[in-house]
Parts: structure tokens; C-alpha cells; sequence
């Protein structure tokens, strides 16, 4: 599955879960929620946002496990897998797969539970370490803490070359402002 697909299947996930969150019991203002969301991410064609309408009408029918319901239909082992196996080295920092590995990181955390907080404070570490490779314990440790983590640790990981120090820390920094912007935009929380 390539980037595109999952960045699909995210904001899929992503309109459905915040069409659930509409107050009150009535399905259909739940449903036209979740197909304004689609729209509003960019959702096109009208198939695809009336399977938005008819997921969301189907978990509100009958499943008590909504949230379950709303993960699997997002995707998420799916883009956990695709970002475990990318390296970010590998990637050109100018081309559009560096935004959509940032978007589907960012989308990846936000449903994973990771807060703005903790993503700034990786952030700072990184701009404030001396050098790259002091930044590494600091994203270890916060992988411990968090497993949600883990697939930005194994992006990130594969950025530390010593004789391209100054360049390999440019090419995080870019990359985890972007994850940042991604994060709040599938409503990471504060």
C-alpha cells in the first residue's frame, strides 16, 4: 500500500471518528457530520464519502466498541507498519513523500493517544542538543514512556550520520515541525 492510500484510509478513519463525536443520539446529524468532515479533508468523490455516511450509520446501530470500529477502519496497523519499515534518509526532503510520511506520523500519533507536549518537548531537545547525537537518549527515553513513539524513533533513528551532522539534524527538525502540524490537524491532543 503506498503513502497515498494510507493518507486515504487516515483521513477516512479520521472523519468517521469525528462524526461520532457530534452531540446527541440523532445518526443522521452524526452521519452528515462525518461526510462534511470528508469533504473538508479533501474527500472527493462522492462513493467515498457515502461510505463514510454508511460506516458511521453502521457503528451507530449496533457496536458498542465504536472506538475499536473507528481504528480499524482508519488503518492504523497498516500505517504503523509502512512507518516502522520507511527510513527518512532515504527520502528527499523537496519530494511529496516527506509531507505524506509527516502526515501519516502525525495522523499515526494523534490516534495513538500522543500529546502536542510530548512531541514539542522532543522538538526542543533536538534544537536545543549540542550535537545529533546527544538527541537520541532524549527520543529513546520518550519511546519507553510511550510506545506510540516507536515509529518515529525508527524514522529518526536512521538519520544519525556523523559526517553529515549538521544536515541530518535540518532534515528532523523539518520533519518533526511538519509531524507537529499534522498532529494537531488530526486533533492531537494538548
Amino acid at each position: 500500500m503506498g503513502y497515498q492510500e494510507l493518507i486515504t484510509a487516515l483521513r477516512k478513519g479520521f472523519a468517521v471518528r469525528e462524526g461520532l463525536k457530534t452531540k446527541g443520539r440523532d445518526v443522521e446529524r452524526k452521519v452528515k457530520s462525518a461526510m462534511e468532515k470528508a469533504k473538508a479533508l479533501g474527500i472527493r468523490k462522492d462513493e467515498e464519502i457515502e461510505e463514510i455516511g454508511k460506516k458511521v450509520r453502521d457503528i451507530m446501530s449496533g457496536s458498542n466498541d465504536r472506538e475499536k470500529e473507528v481504528r480499524k477502519y482508519g488503518k492504523l496497523n497498516e500505517i504503523k507498519e509502512e512507518l516502522l519499515k520507511t527510513k527518512l534518509e532515504n527520502i528527499d526532503r523537496e519530494s511529496p513523500d516527506f509531507l505524506h510520511l509527516a502526515e501519516l506520523t502525525g495522523g499515526f500519533l494523534a490516534w495513538q493517544g500522543a500529546t502536542k507536549t510530548q512531541l514539542r518537548r522532543i522538538y526542543n531537545g533536538l534544537r536545543k542538543a549540542e550535537k545529533y547525537l546527544y538527541f537520541k537518549p532524549l527520543l529513546a527515553y520518550t519511546v519507553s514512556r510511550h510506545r506510540a513513539f516507536e515509529p518515529l524513533y525508527v524514522l529518526l533513528e536512521g538519520t544519525f550520520v556523523k559526517e553529515k551532522e549538521e544536515e541530518s539534524k535540518l532534515l528532523a527538525e523539518e520533519f518533526l515541525k511538519a509531524v507537529l502540524a499534522y498532529h494537531l490537524f488530526y486533533g492531537g491532543k494538548d
